[in-house]
Parts: structure tokens; sequence; C-alpha cells
């Protein structure tokens, strides 16, 4: 993605963020996006848009889902 060195966790996470980014427009779906970011987006494709069935897919996308929900909820103040 043209951020230099997967090396430099600046450009490292610069570089996910837009592969996050470009899969969550191509899916339409956080949860295709998260599952194309672990699995890949061809995993995706080739699972008829729908999460691929590796279990360590299937447990990544409802978890970072939840770590979401959860760090959200307490920025708002809600998790207090």
């Amino acid at each position: 993605y043209g951020h230099g060195s997967p090396f430099d966790p600046r450009a490292a996470m610069l570089a996910g963020a837009m592969y996050l980014r470009n899969l969550a427009l191509e899916f339409h779906s956080w949860k295709l996006a998260l599952a194309g970011y672990n699995a890949g987006g061809q995993a995706v494709v080739n699972a008829g848009y729908r999460i691929p069935p590796y279990r360590q897919t299937q447990n990544y996308v409802p978890a970072v889902l939840a770590h979401y929900r959860q760090i959200t909820t307490d920025a708002v103040g809600g998790g207090r």
C-alpha cells in the first residue's frame, strides 16, 4: 500500500488501515471486511460473500466486533 517498510510500525498501521478500508468499500460490510482482513478478500468471495468457513476467521470477526463495541461504549461513558 505504499507506506514504507512493513517493519516500521507507523507504516504498517497505515497500510493495514488502508487495506481494511478498501475491504469495507468492496464488501459494504464490516463483518465481511474483517473476515477479508483475516482470511483474505478472495476467501470471502470464494465463500459466496460470507464469512469463510475457517474456525480462526469465524472466531476473529465476532471477537473484533465485540471489542469495538466495548471500546466505543466506554468512550462515550456508557461502560461506567
